[in-house]
């Protein structure tokens, strides 16, 4: 078992030399330094000198330090103690830095939302929109297809009416007609509206 150099780790009065482990059960060896028990007896089956003042040392000479050990316990409740204060500073610290992740989540997936609504938004507005020029188109359109329907209907009724009146004329004779102006022998009545259309010549 090799001596340990150096033990910086905790109080060094608590720190066994050998170890370089604070001590469980302390003992006093005749060199005067105290050992942890398991670690000097080991250490003198090996060399019956001390590992630090070299000087003869018998195991059943080791002394029980009471009164280290006792220091000992007590550091070890105190540290135990910051330990468990330290440790519920860091869960607090771990919740709360949950919390504040989970707060944030929440925010984003909140502006996330929002911003995926005003893009639902906006793109059924463009569509409504769209719909209604569609809508206004076809209107127009069939407004323009009904007027040149009742133009072609207009012009075909003309056209059978003159047609009508011209072999009503041809068929009479002695007439005026009333579009071309050619003179007849007699007057006429027309036979729908009841008008004299001609003269005698």
């Amino acid at each position: 078992m090799m001596l340990a150099e150096t033990c910086y780790e905790y109080p060094q009065e608590f720190i066994c030399p050998i170890t370089c482990e604070v001590m469980k059960d302390p003992v006093v060896a005749q060199d005067g330094f105290s050992y942890e028990r398991t670690a000097i007896i080991e250490w003198l089956k090996k060399s019956n000198t001390s590992p630090l003042s070299r000087i003869a040392l018998n195991i059943e000479n080791l002394i029980p330090n009471r009164s280290l050990k006792t220091l000992i316990e007590e550091w070890r409740y105190i540290e135990t103690s910051k330990m468990e204060e330290e440790i519920n500073r860091a869960k607090k610290q771990i919740k709360m830095d949950i919390r504040r992740t989970e707060a944030l989540k929440r925010l984003k997936q909140q502006q996330l939302e929002k911003q995926a609504n005003l893009e639902r938004e906006a793109y059924e507005a463009r569509r409504v929109a769209a719909l209604k020029r569609l809508q206004l188109q076809k209107q127009q359109q069939l407004e323009k297809q009904e007027k040149l329907k009742l133009e072609k209907q207009e012009k075909l009724e003309r056209e059978e009416y003159e047609a009508r009146l011209a072999e009503e004329i041809r068929k009479r004779c002695g007439y005026v007609h009333p579009i071309t102006g050619q003179m007849f022998a007699s007057t006429y009545t027309e036979p729908i509206t009841g008008q004299i259309i001609g003269h005698i010549k």
